[in-house]
């Protein structure tokens, strides 16, 4: 292997914690994260498109929908029914470590790729795949709302050399570009990219993803806001459309920056509200250098902020309000080229996170959403990071309350960082009794998040929650994480990992947690988490709650584990072993 992957390679399996993993799987945990993490993608992870053992031909698939990375199909027409517009974009990954381009190889891939889109064809038995292809089928009976043909990259990846010249009579080429034409046949597609990388194009990427993004823009008609409490610097000006294209748009995928809309209350509504198509009509007429006027502007939060002259260069930064006008710019920038159209700004540097609530707070009060919702999760989720942040090692754990913000961190050992969507599916695991939700219906426990004590279902980050059961559900998931990626428990139980945690933490701990603001939840957990930390104990818990799971001879797989009835047998289970666990003191 060349050394600089090599070494690149080594820094990245012990900040996920993979280092016991057999060589080839780590080669393949390190170009998946390397070539999806650019994306910015807004919820799942890279491991969510690794297509595991047993699958020939493609080591990860990930369908990305509106910067989502579609796990289940269900997800889609949540997605839809949110958003009018979808973007999608299909990438497929095989990774080889040899330091040359092989032919074969290429062909598998490339075949793989091909039969994927061919109803009937079995290209494997991996259940990500078959997974995919559902999400596919689903994806497609959606085709009215796309905003255009999803588009589709494919990445043949090994540590050799990727010279043009070298590389121009190649076969791997020929079947990349037979690829390309065979897909292009299929009219699916907006845009089809087969991609042949070597080394220095998987450094480059990789570099990519562990770098943080920067932008550079032109600020000049702006003004100085007098010195503010908790704010480092403000300005508030007209900023040219150009540069805020280059704020929205990352220019190596040519995509829209949709993580940097999350602390907007509402995602992008579509073109055809009242108010975003008045913005189409102005922006698309003669007219259109009224909008200045028309638009209420958008309101920009940086975290890391440098002024040198009319050239600002932001960090870590949020637009907190302004998607709509953001993404209506986006959708019609090609008609928007030259134009000198400028959009109120204001821009804010601070680290102050209770002064950020409050501008995300007030910038968008003036949506058609109550105050409820607007604060929805603010403060349960700052005590969450909180309490995390406060653990010491090897009890130390950091949640992620803004997407991507320990990415680029290098001191970090990024395995320990749980984000949102891991901790509610968590937590309704552990404590909330629905572990087949977790499974198959990850975003019904999403969609409560806003809702209030008076639901009919378990709602989840509440504002009094203890944020102790939090912390106890994502140690148990850390932990499992773990025992599944060392090998100390084999890699067939991950499909169940959700029902895992539910039956570990009963055998653990008696009774239930219905009441997530219960003080008494401190001391009741404290045990469970001594025993969560003990590496032995931790593994025998497991080990145990496999037993159980084992007794039920469900089938592993998650069309059979998200059903109610599979939760029903599997609960038996667990009242079973207690009772004879009992009989046997």
């Amino acid at each position: 292997m060349h050394p600089i992957i090599d070494s690149l390679l080594s820094g990245f399996c012990k900040q996920f914690e993979i280092t016991r993993l057999p060589e080839d799987e780590r080669f393949e945990h390190f170009v998946t994260y390397s070539i999806l993490t650019p994306r910015q993608i807004r919820q799942g992870t890279y491991t969510d498109a690794l297509t595991g053992k047993g699958e020939e031909g493609i080591d990860a698939i990930a369908i990305i929908l509106n910067g989502i990375l579609i796990t289940e199909p269900e997800q889609i027409e949540d997605i839809a029914n949110r958003e009018n517009e979808l973007r999608a974009e299909y990438v497929f990954i095989q990774a080889k470590r040899a330091e040359k381009f092989d032919g074969g190889d290429t062909l598998k891939f490339t075949r793989a790729v091909r039969e994927f889109f061919s109803e009937g064809t079995d290209i494997g038995t991996c259940e990500r795949v078959a997974t995919c292809r559902d999400i596919h089928s689903k994806l497609l009976s959606y085709a009215a709302n796309f905003a255009e043909n999803p588009s589709i990259s494919a990445y043949f990846v090994t540590t050799g050399r990727n010279d043009p010249q070298e590389m121009k009579d190649h076969n791997s080429t020929k079947y990349m570009k037979e690829l390309k034409r065979d897909l292009s046949r299929l009219q699916l597609f907006s845009s089809i990219k087969p991609r042949l990388y070597g080394t220095n194009e998987l450094a480059e990427s990789y570099r990519s993803a562990t770098t943080a993004v920067e932008v550079t823009i032109d600020f000049s008609e702006r003004v100085t806001l007098p010195s503010i409490d908790g704010i480092q610097q403000a300005y508030l000006g007209l900023l040219p459309l150009s540069q805020l294209l280059k704020l929205i748009i990352d220019e190596n995928q040519g995509s829209l920056r949709s993580y940097i809309f999350d602390d907007n209350v509402r995602d992008y509504q579509g073109d055809d509200t009242v108010a975003n198509s008045g913005m189409k009509e102005t922006l698309t007429s003669k007219h259109r250098k009224q909008f200045t006027v028309m638009n209420n502007g958008i309101t920009i939060v940086a975290r890391d902020l440098t002024v040198i002259g009319n050239q600002l260069t932001l960090r870590d930064f949020q637009i907190v309000n302004g998607a709509q006008t953001s993404n209506v710019i986006f959708n019609n920038r090609a008609s928007l080229s030259g134009e000198d159209i400028l959009i109120p700004t204001k821009l804010i540097q601070s680290n102050d996170e209770e002064l950020i609530t409050r501008v995300v707070l007030a910038t968008n009060s003036q949506t058609e959403v109550t105050t409820t919702q607007l604060n929805a999760r603010a403060k349960a989720e700052r005590n969450i990071e909180k309490f995390f942040a406060a653990k010491n090692p090897p009890r130390n754990l950091l949640y992620e309350r803004r997407k991507g913000q320990y990415d680029r961190d290098t001191s970090i050992v990024k395995a320990r960082v749980i984000d949102r969507t891991a901790l509610v599916r968590a937590t309704a695991s552990t404590f909330g009794n629905e572990a087949h939700t977790a499974t198959g219906y990850q975003q019904q426990l999403l969609k409560r998040l806003r809702e209030t004590k008076d639901s009919e279902k378990r709602r989840y980050l509440g504002d009094d929650d203890e944020p102790i059961l939090y912390y106890a559900a994502a140690s148990a998931y850390y932990k499992l994480d773990l025992l599944l990626k060392t090998s100390k428990l084999e890699a067939y139980l991950k499909p169940a990992r959700w029902h895992l945690l539910n039956i570990a933490r009963k055998i653990a701990v008696a009774g239930e947690f219905d009441d997530p603001t219960d003080r008494k939840i401190r001391k009741r957990l404290s045990p469970f988490l001594d025993t969560i930390w003990d590496d032995h104990k931790c593994e025998a818990l497991f080990k145990e709650a496999i037993e159980v799971l084992e007794s039920t001879n469900l089938q592993l797989e998650r069309e059979v584990l998200r059903s109610t009835a599979s939760a029903n047998l599997i609960e038996q289970a667990i009242q079973s072993h207690l009772e004879q666990r009992e009989k046997e003191k």
